[in-house]
């Protein structure tokens, strides 16, 4: 696995929320959501400004 190398996947969010958008339910489903993912990002960037890793929050939290 040594000569295996990062390859990111390129998203383009808007053109997938442009096409999401046209499935029957998506809009309402993706709203009904926006609580959640203000409360996620809110949580990442106080753990970025308190510099600490994923792993540290875990160990905090005595969980993985």
């Amino acid at each position: 696995m040594d000569n295996e190398k990062f390859k990111p996947i390129r998203h383009n969010h808007k053109e997938f929320l442009s096409r999401a958008a046209k499935r029957k339910g998506f809009t309402e489903a993706y709203n009904a959501l926006d609580a959640e993912y203000r409360l996620i990002d809110e949580m990442l960037k106080a753990r970025v400004r308190a510099g600490l890793t994923q792993d540290a929050v875990a160990d905090r939290m005595g969980t993985q």
